[in-house]
């Protein structure tokens, strides 16, 4: 329910709805039928040193 509400106030103001702490597929599958445009979270990686994150975006071509 507050997540529901959070995701509809955050469309009403025109904005982006980025979820913080997805765990789970259902998790971002519930979200994303929410309305969410984003998630970050351990489903997606585990944090990593500001080295490592760079390393990373370059070898993605986003660095």
């Amino acid at each position: 329910m507050i997540a529901r509400t959070i995701v509809a106030l955050g469309k009403s103001l025109g904005l982006h709805v980025i979820a913080e702490g997805v765990e789970t597929a259902d998790q971002r599958d519930s979200l994303a039928s929410l309305g969410c445009d984003a998630f970050q979270g351990y489903y997606y990686g585990r944090p990593a040193p500001a080295g490592v994150a760079v390393e990373l975006a370059k070898a993605l071509g986003r660095g």
